[in-house]
């Protein structure tokens, strides 16, 4: 009989051998996805931070911009003062505060993290003390800001030893002044007033008087300060053009009071303005009792941007100033800068012009965040309600007006009070203008400022 072998079963002793294979497979597979993992982690957590840091130092760059407008640094075309260490001071505490305020990884980067130079045209370093005249730092101011984070932990980079590591952000702001080019300025938020162009400070009463304007015809800012007294920081009463009583529908020259001599204080000096009828009535503000869109759109953000070459029609239908409780003026404005009553010391905020520039806001008692316990009294802050931007419109001294009127440019004032006979008082902080007709788009146009900040890097 004929015997047959046993096959050899050699494909079934290497799977025996191979068993474990899959297994070593698996494990390598769940390293090489937990590196991948890690590595993953390790890349957003940077990116992720990286982001967070530009954004701070975006926030930081401009509020500092905002210190040095509010400073007044721009109303000096000449570009030779010599008193920008205050402004750049201010401007520093605003950026390095905004900047610590941040979050970066989780946790807000210390202030040795936080680096701030000044300069113009890329030429940065320490806070300039003079400048070429018609440019630089005393016309569009720069500040940079560069954040470095805190030690952000790191997973896959243990592995070379690496356990933490940072990021850091630059960014680069300014506060651009158009006056004396023909790139227009564009700005919403407007106070409902119409400012002539006169000049209160250089101009002289007389036969004729001397009528200087703020603002000449080519948008430069006229009072540039150089051995003249500057209207910058100085008190001015607005004083309304119209007859009145019950309304402006008649209209009277424009006024003009000098400077009264010593002893100081002297009184505030006086400039023409007529009510402006801006239409829509602001989207939000304090609530007050208030029953004209005249009156909304002084305490409030009127959305409508306004830009130097437009019109704005006067309002003929109201007269501002009186001295009943429920006139426009004095009910607006006290509800605007959050005034108990007429005059000084009503709880308002205050601007200190007696030291010199740059000028500091302090808060007043009725200020919101001192009622709520958030600052106290006195507190240096760094804005407030009491800031407004003014049109100033295309004046003739002596001339009546015509409805509408020309903006030229923009005055950025704050607002001390109101006067019991409804007459706003005010200090100048910043002018702007342009060049007419205008041929370019305006700038800052979604800006509350007469001077736009705006970030130009990265």
């Amino acid at each position: 009989m004929k015997t047959f072998s046993t096959p050899r079963l050699s494909g079934f002793n290497t799977r025996r051998r191979e068993r474990g294979i899959t297994l070593i497979f698996v494990v390598v597979a769940i390293f090489a996805l937990l590196g991948v993992a890690a590595l993953a982690i390790d890349l957003v957590t940077l990116y992720v931070s990286k982001a967070e840091a530009q954004r701070v130092a975006d926030a930081a760059a401009l509020a500092g911009a905002k210190g040095l407008i509010d400073s007044g640094v721009t109303a000096d075309p000449s570009n030779s003062q010599n008193d920008w260490a205050g402004a750049c001071a201010q401007a520093t505490a605003q950026a390095q505060g905004v900047a610590t305020r941040g979050k970066i990884g989780g946790s807000p980067p210390p202030l040795g993290n936080v680096t701030i130079t000044f300069g113009s045209g890329g030429a940065l370093g320490v806070c300039p003390s003079s400048g070429t005249p018609g440019t630089g730092f005393g016309v569009n101011p720069e500040i940079a800001v560069t954040v470095r984070s805190n030690a952000l932990p790191l997973f896959l980079a243990k592995i070379w030893g690496q356990r933490t590591s940072t990021v850091s952000a630059t960014s680069l702001a300014e506060g651009f002044n158009p006056s004396g080019t023909n790139v227009p300025v564009a700005s919403k938020c407007i106070a409902p007033w119409i400012m002539a162009n006169i000049d209160p400070i250089l101009s002289t009463p007389g036969t004729p008087p001397t009528f200087v304007p703020m603002i000449d015809t080519s948008g430069q800012i006229h009072n540039t300060g150089l051995g003249l007294p500057t209207i910058i920081g100085q008190d001015i009463a607005l004083q309304v053009g119209c007859s009145g009583p019950s309304n402006c529908s008649a209209l009277l020259a424009p006024k003009f009071a000098s400077p009264p001599s010593p002893p100081p204080p002297p009184p505030p000096s006086r400039v023409t303005y007529y009510p402006a009828d801006l239409g829509t009535p602001a989207t939000s503000g304090p609530s007050c009792s208030l029953s004209t869109a005249y009156e909304n759109n002084i305490v409030a953000c009127n959305p409508k941007p306004i830009a130097c070459g437009d019109t704005i029609a006067i309002d003929t239908t109201i007269y501002p100033d009186g001295v009943a409780a429920n006139a426009p003026n004095k009910n607006a404005i006290q509800c605007l800068i959050n005034a108990a009553a007429p005059n000084l010391g009503q709880g308002q905020d205050t601007l200190n012009v007696a030291g010199g520039f740059p000028y500091p806001m302090h808060a007043g008692s009725n200020n919101p965040l001192a009622v709520s316990g958030v600052i106290s009294t006195n507190d240096v802050i760094s804005s407030s309600r009491s800031v407004v931007t003014i049109p100033i419109y295309n004046s003739v001294a002596g001339v009546i007006p015509t409805s509408p009127v020309t903006v030229i440019g923009f005055a950025q004032a704050f607002v001390k009070s109101v006067r019991p006979s409804g007459r706003p008082e005010i200090n100048i902080l910043n002018i702007s203008g342009c060049q007419l007709p205008r041929t370019n788009t305006p700038v800052g146009t979604n800006s509350a400022s007469s001077v736009p900040v705006r970030l130009i890097h990265p």
